[in-house]
């Protein structure tokens, strides 16, 4: 498998019904990603993923977390097939061996 982890921040957050391809059933949160190699990125997670990707990006300075702190947030994105123009999963910090960032797949295809 041919995997690339490209550095990235967080240009701008949605969440709320139909976001992804006119889906009014569900909500979806939408990052607007701008990628360190220059390509810009749409991130799409079901709502069920919110609460994962708050722990992992939570304030370290504070108890808060919300969407709005994601604004402007340093990431990391996998791509698992070089190919693809779109990143498959986010992480705070690419996890590496124990620790507590882990990849968070997107639902951009499913």
């Amino acid at each position: 498998m041919n995997q690339q982890i490209i550095e990235g921040i967080v240009l701008d957050v949605d969440y709320g019904y139909g976001l992804k391809y006119k889906d009014l059933e569900h909500m979806f949160l939408k990052l607007e990603i701008q990628q360190f190699d220059g390509t810009p990125c749409t991130q799409l997670f079901k709502c069920d993923k919110v609460p994962q990707i708050l722990q992992q990006f939570k304030n370290q300075y504070g108890p808060q977390s919300s969407l709005s702190n994601l604004h402007h947030h340093r990431l990391y994105l996998l791509k698992e097939n070089g190919n693809s123009v779109t990143a498959d999963a986010i992480a705070m910090l690419p996890p590496q061996g124990d620790t507590k960032f882990e990849w968070i797949y997107n639902n951009n295809w499913d």
